[in-house]
Parts: structure tokens; sequence; C-alpha cells
């Protein structure tokens, strides 16, 4: 498994765990790694996490972030207006609520940042949509019921051969 291959494993792993069904919520069309508001954790809390609750996940990501920080009113109130501005998306909000470490990076969410601008790094950027893309298919086609019954009947004609 190469590394990208491991990290995308290790963030749908982390959703799984976090946010059940979280590729459903997944527009392909808009996914883009580079924008903290179409990125898979930004779809997430905008399409997973109900309205209602995003207030309250905002709120914890911002107090886990300043918390024993001097003038943390003043950045509580800075992040929000990012927030609003659309600079701040779900992206850094759910890395914040949850403490990620590396802000994503070990669980495939965003590139390494020391080389984001160079060639280096904005291939590593498309070899994670590639990953992302492809696991949110393949997830998406497992629970499709059609598939369902023929991984079900595949079984059940493998048994025999098996015994």
């Amino acid at each position: 498994m190469s590394d990208i291959a491991a990290r995308v494993a290790r963030g749908a792993a982390w959703l799984d765990e976090k946010y059940p069904q979280w590729f459903g919520k997944i527009d392909l069309s808009i996914l883009d790694l580079g924008d903290c508001t179409q990125c898979v954790l930004g779809q997430v809390y905008t399409g997973v996490i109900p309205a209602a609750e995003q207030g309250q996940v905002l709120a914890q990501a911002i107090l886990s972030v300043t918390q024993g920080w001097p003038n943390a009113d003043e950045w509580a109130d800075d992040y929000r207006m990012q927030v609003l501005s659309g600079t701040v998306g779900g992206y850094h909000i759910l890395s914040d609520f949850h403490e990620l470490p590396e802000d994503g990076q070990w669980h495939g969410f965003v590139a390494s940042i020391d080389s984001l601008m160079e060639d280096e790094g904005k291939a590593e950027y498309v070899e994670l949509l590639d990953e992302w893309t492809r696991v949110i298919i393949e997830r998406r086609l497992t629970e499709h019921p059609d598939v369902r019954v023929l991984m079900v009947r595949l079984n059940e004609l493998r048994e025999p051969v098996a015994a």
C-alpha cells in the first residue's frame, strides 16, 4: 500500500468512526482538497453534521485552539469572522475540534504543507484527490443494494468451491 493510500485509509477509518456514512454526503463534482469548504472535512462539516449542531462544534473547536492563550477572546472573534468570510471552513473546524495530528496530513486530508507550493506538493494533492475519489466511489458501490445482493450470491457460489 502506498503512503497516500495508507493516509487516506486512516482518514476514511477515522471518518467511519466519527461520522458513519460520511461518504454518501461528499459531492465528488466539487471535491477540492485545496479548498477548506469543499475538501472531505469541509463537506463532512456542512453535509453530515446537522446545521443546529455546527455552531456547537465550531464553539468547541475555537475553545480547543484558544484555551490558555493570551487574548484568547480576540483570537476567537477573529476565528469566527474567518468562518463567516469563508477563509476558514469545515476542514479547519473539524481538525481543530478533534485535534487532528499534523493538521490532518496523517489522515490524508491535506498534502504536506512544506511542499505545497512546489511541484511535489501539487502532485501529492492530485494523488490524494484520486485516492479519496476511489475510496468514496468504492464505499458507495459496496453500499448499493444491487452490489450487496451480488456479493451475497458470489459468496454462496464460493462456498462449495472452498469445501
